[in-house]
């Protein structure tokens, strides 16, 4: 496909994502996205962006601002491997 903001190709890749919320960061490791490839532009099919939707649920209400300097949680997961079925 081409990138919608600067018209170059794009390439189906395996790219991590990165979600801030307050004090929370949320790597997500191994998400297929088409990345433009000259202006780094990533697209996300429906069903990834409802995953990540659903992966990155609740942070909000979970997160605390602070200072400046103030300690931070970081989780890592892997796109293929989250569960994002509440039970």
């Amino acid at each position: 496909m081409k990138c919608y903001f600067c018209g170059a190709q794009t390439k189906e890749q395996l790219i991590t994502d990165l979600y801030t919320e307050g004090n929370l960061y949320l790597a997500v490791e191994n998400v297929p996205a088409d990345v433009c490839q000259q202006c780094g532009e990533r697209y996300y099919s429906p069903e990834v962006m409802k995953k990540l939707l659903a992966l990155t649920e609740g942070m909000r209400e979970h997160a605390a601002v602070g200072p400046p300097g103030r300690k931070a949680d970081l989780t890592v997961c892997d796109f293929a491997a989250a569960d994002t079925h509440t039970h």
